[in-house]
């Protein structure tokens, strides 16, 4: 187990973007963004530090991005003890979490996930990387972060679609722990009128997720054995997903009913199990008549 997630929530703050980037001066740290959060919030919480604006979207998350990235910091000569602050969702999230492991062999990391994916998923247990032209996630390192912010507010900025992403994991983390935390994100989002969450209550719900995930990440850090249960819908999930019509969170659910289905019909289910779980997770399933070739699974 690492020093890290010993001692995880003692790095671990809640609500303070602003104090957190205000600590921070132009020869500091280094902020990576992308350009809608830059659109959105660069004025009010960028001080004239250096920071770097990714284009937006999963297309973006290449080898390609984090050398550009990687170049620029080499430009402004940026020293060892320089911070790699991440601010944004998964996307932006997995590449400073890579630029920070390999930047002068490793410098600190700092993340301020924005969305919810990135709150309950890509913030937490260390893993990052980059695609690559066919498949996701293939080159990375496992770098924790020395510090996460978790600023609830900047959800209510985030559209529909990016918060079923978040819904996703935070039923899979269910799924796999927890019965009582399934039924109450269930019965949470069901009413799908995000713009008028009870944010007290999502906050505790997105702790509980992080905990979750970190019962995992705690006993097997590098990923080789128990940690392989968050993995959990993506197999089949992440094949949709590459196809490029759907985020993350909306193809691990349609993974999940799909793997679900199949362990029924390997009898590794029951019946009734099966149809409670499969009502609940159809509610969110915005995904139609998607259908996988042999090929495409092997």
């Amino acid at each position: 187990m690492s020093i890290w997630i010993d001692n995880y929530k003692e790095r671990i703050s809640y609500n303070a973007t602003a104090k957190v980037l205000a600590h921070y001066g132009r020869t500091e740290c280094m902020i990576i963004t992308d350009e809608n959060l830059n659109s959105l919030y660069g004025k009010s919480l960028f001080n004239d530090q250096n920071l770097y604006v990714i284009p937006s979207g999963e297309k973006n998350k290449t080898f390609n991005q984090v050398n550009a990235i990687l170049e620029y910091m080499l430009t402004l000569h940026l020293p060892r003890n320089i911070t790699v602050i991440g601010f944004g969702g998964g996307v932006v999230c997995d590449i400073a979490g890579f630029v920070s492991a390999i930047y002068k062999r490793g410098v600190p990391l700092h993340l301020l996930p924005t969305s919810l994916l990135a709150m309950v998923d890509a913030a937490v247990g260390g893993k990052n990387g980059v695609n690559s032209k066919e498949l996701k996630n293939q080159f990375g390192s496992i770098k924790q972060p020395s510090f996460i912010n978790y600023d609830i507010k900047l959800l209510k900025t985030l559209p529909n679609d990016e918060f079923y992403n978040g819904i996703g994991e935070m039923l899979k983390h269910g799924l796999i722990y927890s019965q009582d935390y399934f039924d109450r994100c269930v019965e949470f989002f069901k009413k799908k009128t995000f713009e008028k969450l009870d944010y007290t209550i999502l906050e505790e719900l997105v702790k509980e997720s992080i905990d979750i995930k970190l019962h995992f990440v705690e006993e097997d850090e590098a990923d080789m054995g128990k940690r392989r249960v968050l993995n959990f819908g993506h197999t089949l999930g992440h094949i949709i997903e590459r196809r490029g019509n759907h985020g993350h969170g909306v193809s691990v659910i349609w993974g999940m009913i799909k793997a679900i289905n199949y362990s029924l019909g390997l009898s590794l289910i029951t019946p009734k199990k099966s149809e409670y779980l499969l009502k609940s997770l159809n509610i969110f399933n915005i995904i139609e008549g998607a259908q996988l070739s042999w090929f495409e699974v092997e």
